[in-house]
């Protein structure tokens, strides 16, 4: 094992040290960074999937723990006479607690989600999920157990359109299509003994595609969508590593 992996896996191992004595909001969510930022940079670094294990493991009990602390909390204000009136003046703990822990709500209500899973039906997940060795995840959880992801509407659109929307909309409408156009009628690209010639047209076809299909997949997998942020991050990974190859390609060609 390289010296840069057992630093990992020390500083992952205080981590869930530091998670089983923690009581606050701010120390778990502190907590689960440093394990998301370490199982990104395990991954990205082609780290051992133990270390990619361990920290998706602590990053995952973060979540929940940080789970039964929002639902603990009291959903509407004036309610509890055990806690000071400060502490739910201006609105509910609930609502305090996502305003200073900076949580999007429906981040909290998926980490609820994970707190409804009993600890020993997550312990079994984890073990089952190292022996297969699959990635840990949060709607991997959920979706063993048979419990549904958070279900959120979608923004409502505006009922009608200014005239300098419907030109500007117009005006790219156009281009557009003068771009399909000029793709359709442009020649095939040449067949070399490696391959395709890497053109400058392929390219930027190649990275229309990743931004596109970039954006298709966020709204999937967007923890504010129903995903998580574990599905996101390795989507913008993804997505960087395939614009790195692109890059290559052009300083190959050139």
């Amino acid at each position: 094992m390289s010296e840069e992996q057992n630093l990992m896996l020390a500083k992952l191992e205080r981590a869930r040290l530091a998670l089983a004595e923690s009581r606050t909001l701010p120390e778990v969510k502190r907590i689960r960074d440093i394990a998301e930022a370490a199982r990104v940079y395990a991954k990205a670094a082609h780290l051992s999937r133990e270390s990619q294990h361990y920290a998706s493991e602590i990053a995952l009990l973060a979540s929940r723990k940080a789970g039964e602390i929002f639902s603990r909390l009291e959903r509407k204000p004036g309610q509890r006479r055990d806690k000071p009136a400060a502490m739910t003046a201006g609105g509910s703990e609930y609502r305090k607690a996502l305003e200073d822990s900076d949580t999007p709500e429906r981040t909290a209500q998926l980490w609820q989600k994970l707190a409804q899973v009993s600890e020993k039906n997550v312990n079994k997940y984890i073990a089952s999920c190292r022996e297969l060795d699959e990635d840990i995840t949060a709607a991997g959880l959920l979706r063993e157990y048979g419990i549904r992801l958070p279900r959120f509407k979608p923004p409502k659109m505006r009922s009608g359109w200014t005239d300098t929307e419907i030109q500007e909309g117009e005006r790219l409408w156009r281009i557009l299509e003068e771009k399909r156009r000029e793709r359709a009628s442009a020649p095939p690209p040449t067949i070399i003994s490696e391959g395709f010639r890497i053109t400058a047209e392929v390219q930027q076809a190649a990275s229309e595609i990743i931004k596109a299909g970039h954006r298709q997949l966020a709204a999937k997998r967007h923890p504010d969508m129903g995903g998580s942020t574990e599905a996101m991050q390795d989507l913008n990974v993804a997505a960087t590593w395939l614009r790195n190859l692109i890059q290559e390609g052009e300083r190959a060609a050139a």
